[in-house]
């Protein structure tokens, strides 16, 4: 009897697997030149198999325009993974699409975080200024207030009316141009005209 080992090393490349285990089969053919014999040797055995995975994370709008970098989780078959919501300026979470979280399979996956743009408006208002400009619901209304509408992050300008027995007061309001938030309040003062005060006075007197 003779026994003869043999070290044989399987390389695979460009393999695309998609079970957990793969089946090995090997042929070795053994000459014996003394007896002028030749042997061949069939084996299979089975091995485990570590296959590459990942999930592709978007962050788009609700016309699917990305509003953020693209995020890649990667690992193997079988982990787990966890997507993160993102905190975008100017913009409000609608919805998710796919997994969030969940276990990498043997195909890729996509998750969508969909957004929309957080709707905002300007209140403009036109008041009498007082002796209290901490506090203006006290104030009297000296013309219809204006609303502007539009989107978190949007550049608005507001200005000042002709308003008849009145004259700007000091100071403009320091946000009369700027960017839209959810909501913002302006509101330009206004001052008694003396002259026209003087010239009704008068005219009563008479």
């Amino acid at each position: 009897t003779v026994n003869i080992e043999k070290v044989v090393k399987l390389v695979y490349k460009d393999l695309k697997i998609t079970d957990k285990t793969l089946t090995n089969k090997a042929t070795g053919t053994i000459d014996l030149y003394d007896s002028e014999t030749t042997n061949t040797v069939e084996t299979e055995f089975e091995s485990e198999v570590d296959i590459p995975s990942r999930v592709v994370v978007k962050y788009v709008d609700e016309q699917g325009n990305e509003i953020s970098s693209v995020e890649v989780i990667e690992g193997m078959e079988g982990t787990s993974y966890v997507t993160q919501l993102k905190d975008i300026e100017n913009y409000e979470l609608v919805r998710v699409y796919g997994n969030a979280e969940g276990t990498l399979t043997n195909e890729e996956q996509e998750v969508y975080y969909v957004y929309r743009k957080i709707e905002a408006k300007v209140i403009v208002r036109y008041l009498e200024k007082d002796n209290t400009p901490e506090d203006d619901t006290d104030n009297k209304i000296l013309a219809e207030e204006e609303v502007i509408e539009g989107y978190s992050g949007d550049e608005y300008t507001t200005q000042r009316k002709d308003i008849e027995n009145y004259k700007a007061a000091d100071p403009e309001p320091e946000n009369s141009t700027g960017k839209m938030t959810k909501e913002d309040e302006v509101w330009w003062g206004y001052d008694d005209d003396d002259l026209f005060k003087w010239a009704k006075d008068e005219i009563l007197e008479l």
